[in-house]
């Protein structure tokens, strides 16, 4: 069985579905019921809500599927449990935050004390424009223990056993799963950075860039900006060009080499007191009278 998140044309209106597929058919479809729309989230300009519960049973376990929001509220997941589900599946698409990582751990263990079901939460992975998905899928048991935890910022692939009882059991990781022990989460400066890498780096590779060519001032920030290309990209992708004038101090030149020398990255130096020799002349008739500032 695959659970299959996409968009429905129904004759209500477009929904925000997930279906259930086996052995070539689709065993059912669910429509999000709770459509957010606050934030970056405007999902009730766009579709329209459900209010069908879905359950599915493999090998004797009843699952019910949830779709993100769902769980925030109070409703789908209790009319999944009514219909004799023992165990949530949610598909998620939470953008990161800070503070998302526990907002979502909170939310998760409310919803399975509330219920009493076991809760897989699946959270989409990678950039998308100017958010990030920082992954971090779990397993909570019914007790609303972390049984298992998958990798932030990078896709993973985790496994779980589920007796007929609904218990549940964490049997391993595929080989080219991130190293993340089950309840580790990285420390703010860590998701910080990395969704900053994740951001930068899918955005590039899904508008199809071959490198990315930034300013380097010698300056704090384009020293960050560089550093995140650098880790994001790698150094053979990424171009910095350093652009002296008259107000250049020579410290900003000699960070700049420094900079790129350490990161090995491509590195030019364009001179632009010309350049903006021509645009003072231009430009003199508006500033007539002023003194440069």
């Amino acid at each position: 069985h695959v659970v299959v998140g996409h968009v429905e044309q129904t004759p209500q209106g477009l929904r925000n579905a997930a279906s259930v597929l086996a052995d070539g058919v689709i065993v059912g479809t669910y429509f999000k019921r709770e459509l957010p729309n606050y934030s970056v989230f405007d999902e009730k300009r766009y579709f329209t809500p459900g209010d069908q519960p879905l359950v599915f049973s493999v090998d004797g376990v009843p699952f019910g599927v949830n779709i993100c929001e769902d769980i925030w509220r109070e409703g789908a997941a209790d009319q999944a449990r009514a219909m004799g589900a023992q165990m949530l599946l949610v598909l998620n698409a939470s953008p990161f935050s800070v503070t998302k990582s526990a907002q979502r751990a909170d939310v998760a263990k409310r919803c399975v004390r509330r219920t009493g079901l076991p809760l897989v939460y699946a959270n989409l992975v990678g950039g998308q424009d100017e958010l990030v998905f920082d992954g971090e899928s779990f397993v909570l048991d019914a007790q609303a223990n972390v049984v298992a935890r998958l990798a932030s910022f990078a896709p993973d692939v985790g496994y779980v056993d589920v007796q007929s009882d609904a218990r549940i059991q964490a049997v391993g990781r595929a080989e080219s799963s991130q190293s993340s022990a089950a309840g580790d989460v990285p420390c703010v400066e860590e998701q910080v950075w990395s969704a900053l890498k994740l951001c930068l780096s899918d955005y590039v590779k899904k508008n199809g860039f071959r490198s990315v060519i930034l300013g380097l001032s010698g300056g704090i920030d384009s020293a960050v900006v560089l550093a995140i290309a650098v880790d994001a990209l790698g150094a053979d992708r990424v171009h910095a060009v350093m652009m002296p004038s008259r107000y250049t101090a020579d410290i900003s030149q000699i960070d700049s080499r420094e900079m790129v020398k350490r990161l090995g990255v491509d590195y030019r130096e364009v001179p632009i007191a010309g350049l903006a020799a021509n645009f003072d002349e231009i430009l003199s008739p508006m500033f007539a009278g002023r003194a440069p500032d």
